[in-house]
């Protein structure tokens, strides 16, 4: 076992190896580079070996700890891994393989490639009246589109999907990209404690999840971007969500996050134990987004509004009326006031609204609530 960081940094332990798999040569020379979720470079050593242990990383408990690790050696293409999440006072491992500039495909003989994995097998002889044949002209005319074809089917044989159900399951850094349309809507009224808030109801769609299963995923698309292919009335915005784990669960249209799970959107960021999105009947709407266990959340500014943020055991979100409401035992919410001075509420059950600037209320008789106003601000870093 590694051991333990201190208690505000993380280390990461970096296995490099070559194009056969097999641990990069000990006293080849490596430059390592490591960057933070900002893109600034943290450390950048020469280094040697196949193992590499990176201590003392900080740990910021935000989209900061979303590390990139890059490897360069002469005579290799550059080898690179992101997301790398950073844990605080503990290893973290991650894998990182080196293909030489002049490296070849190998692959497996016909004959040899009876006895490999069915699924793979059945890939590359899918719809083809003399698979053998195909295979070997493919690997002699055209081998980076068969090397490209075989590696997508290794990564996407790590993707359970239920024929007969619908059903999904992915494990390990799972991250999944979804583009969301939220219509604008009026400001609503501001609620007031007992009495219900009148909100008009957005529309809210969003694409069926795209889950990749590799630490190399690709950096999410920028909000902004997809912002501007939005249609008139339509935000349309890409909602990133990462975990340990994803099951997706057709007939109760939930899709459920677990292990160290994050939701990043145009509206925030939802970090908690497990996160849970709901969808509506028609499968493409968003109705409910549930956080669960050590939930925080940072809330972006809507116009003319203000940012929130906090934590507490629960965070249930309502699409339709842009309610939340977080529960305790210890609910803790604050809304910036000016640069200066925040609003900060405590109670067992908080509840407000996204669409508009109301005061957060308690929604449960029995809790008392504390608000303090003028406390210093010490907003969550993006």
């Amino acid at each position: 076992m590694m051991p333990a960081e201190a208690p505000q940094t993380g280390a990461i332990q970096i296995n490099i190896v070559d194009g056969t798999r097999q641990a990069i040569a000990a006293d080849r020379d490596l430059l390592l580079r490591i960057l933070d979720g900002r893109h600034q470079q943290i450390v950048a050593p020469w280094v040697s070996g196949p193992r590499i242990r990176v201590t003392d990383l900080p740990y910021h408990d935000n989209l900061d700890d979303r590390y990139t690790v890059f490897v360069h050696s002469k005579g290799y293409g550059d080898g690179a891994v992101y997301p790398v999440l950073l844990k605080r006072g503990a290893t973290v491992d991650t894998n990182i393989m080196l293909l030489p500039d002049d490296g070849e495909f190998h692959f497996r003989k016909w004959t040899d490639l009876q006895g490999a994995d069915a699924r793979l097998l059945q890939l590359v002889t899918n719809g083809a009246e003399n698979p053998a044949e195909r295979y070997t002209d493919t690997l002699e005319s055209k081998p980076r589109q068969l090397g490209s074809l075989l590696t997508l089917g290794t990564a996407v044989r790590d993707i359970t999907l239920d024929d007969s159900t619908g059903n999904l399951t992915a494990k390990d850094t799972v991250r999944s990209v979804m583009r969301v349309e939220t219509k604008t809507s009026a400001k609503p009224e501001a609620p007031v404690a007992g009495k219900p808030a009148t909100v008009p109801a957005p529309t809210t769609a969003a694409t069926t999840p795209a889950t990749t299963t590799t630490a190399a995923a690709a950096a999410p698309a920028s909000a902004a971007a997809a912002a501007k292919t939005s249609k008139p009335g339509v935000l349309a915005s890409d909602t990133i969500a990462t975990a340990n784990e994803l099951v997706y669960d057709d007939d109760e249209r939930r899709a459920r996050y677990t292990g160290t799970a994050r939701m990043v959107g145009e509206r925030g960021d939802l970090r908690g134990d497990r996160i849970e999105l709901y969808f509506d009947e028609s499968g493409r709407g968003v109705s409910r987004l549930e956080g669960f266990d050590n939930v925080r959340f940072n809330l972006k500014a809507r116009p003319g509004g203000s940012p929130r943020w906090g934590n507490g055991g629960r965070l249930t979100y309502f699409a339709d009326e842009e309610r939340y409401v977080l529960s305790g035992p210890r609910a803790v919410v604050v809304e910036r006031l000016d640069p200066q001075q925040c609003r900060e509420t405590q109670g067992r059950t908080l509840t407000f609204f996204s669409s508009n600037d109301s005061a957060v209320v308690d929604s449960d008789n029995n809790s008392r609530t504390l608000t303090q106003t003028g406390t210093k601000c010490q907003e969550p870093a993006p």
